[in-house]
């Protein structure tokens, strides 16, 4: 399954999902501060990843706020 995974602060928490993720096979595309490295608008984070969703670039979606 592809998977939408999005913050908008990186936490160490999200590095171990993502990993656990990985590793029962799921594909993971990273959003917001996932992506880049540095702190994201939560609104915008929020919508790209929901997009992704919207229009089946990814079929799930794990959301961190912070």
């Amino acid at each position: 399954m592809k998977i939408a995974v999005c913050s908008d602060e990186h936490y160490p928490v999200n590095d171990f999902v993502v990993k656990e993720l990985e590793r029962l096979g799921h594909k993971v595309v990273l959003f917001g501060a996932l992506y880049s490295g540095k702190a994201e608008s939560w609104i915008q984070t929020a919508q790209e990843a929901a997009e992704a969703i919207l229009h089946g670039h990814c079929e799930e979606g794990i959301f961190f706020c912070w």
